[in-house]
Order: C-alpha cells, then structure tokens, then sequence
C-alpha cells in the first residue's frame, strides 16, 4: 500500500469509525502514546496539515515582523545620532 492509499484508509476509517465518546477518548489517546507515532502522522487530515501550516506561517511573520521593526528602530536611532539628537519638526512653520 502507497502512502496515499494509506492516508485514503486512515481518512476512511476516521470519519466512519462508529465511536462513542468514551471509545473516542480511547482511541485519541492511542494515537497520543509512542507507539502509534506514525499513524497519528499518517492519520492527521488536511484540516490538521492546513492549520499547522497556518500556525507555522502566523509565526514565521511575527518573527519576520519584530525582525523589521528592530531593523526599523536601529535605523531611527542612527538617524536620530547623526542629526543631533531629539526629534525636530520637518518643516518651519515660524517664517508665516
């Protein structure tokens, strides 16, 4: 059996599993013990796939996000060094 006939059973046998809540219990935490690793690996829906990489994509951009907004403060506090210190208005408003 290929993996994709493989993961095809696991979809089969997830959503037409006759199970009540208890037997459902059971079985989720078989599939959290060590020794069923790669059936939980094999058995995880492209819900779960999509939603893992929707986290993994969340935090690669916070991470991202911080990176540049560091880069961004560096960036301001050198400006602010070689212009002299404090913040000065862009435009003189005095000559009105």
């Amino acid at each position: 059996m290929n993996e994709q006939q493989r993961f095809l059973l696991g979809e089969c046998v997830q959503a037409y599993l006759p199970l009540d809540d208890e037997q459902k219990l059971q079985f989720d935490g078989l599939l959290q013990s060590g020794t069923y690793v790669e059936v939980r690996a094999m058995n995880q829906t492209v819900y779960e796939k999509g939603f893992e990489q929707g986290i993994e994509r969340i935090r690669e951009n916070r991470e991202r996000n911080e990176r540049n907004r560091e880069r961004n403060r560096e960036r301001n506090r050198k400006e602010s060094r070689r212009s002299g210190g404090g913040r000065k208005d862009r435009w003189n408003w005095s000559h009105r």
